[in-house]
């Protein structure tokens, strides 16, 4: 799947949204959350709904389901981490809402994201 194409219900951000919502993820990220201090490029959202695509290092997406407030819980903003967008695309067809991708991200250490 190449960039321009997302599923039904996905839409592309503007720039001056993503770097609003960018913004708003790492407002709600505890230090033990795994896209502290990671950065993020805000790419796509679910209609009109609180669950966002983000671009992270070394070709990653993160889906995120933002809270508008802070979290203590490392858990929330809940995220699905996925190691291309052709990865996302296969868990979003596979619709079950308790599927989570097997994508496991580098030690954030290795690249300097912290």
């Amino acid at each position: 799947m190449i960039e321009n194409e997302l599923p039904d219900r996905w839409h592309r951000l503007s720039q001056q949204s993503a770097e609003q919502f960018a913004v708003a993820l790492q407002q709600e990220l505890c230090p033990e959350h795994v896209l502290y201090k990671v950065p993020v490029q805000a790419f796509a959202r679910l209609d009109q709904r609180d669950v966002f695509l983000f671009r992270i290092p070394e070709g990653y997406f993160a889906q995120v389901h933002l809270t508008w407030t802070y979290q203590s819980d490392p858990l929330w903003p809940s995220t699905d981490l996925f190691s291309s967008l052709v990865d996302w695309k296969k868990f979003l067809e596979e619709d079950d809402p308790d599927c989570h991708p097997t994508c496991q991200m580098p030690p954030i250490s290795k690249y300097g994201w912290q």
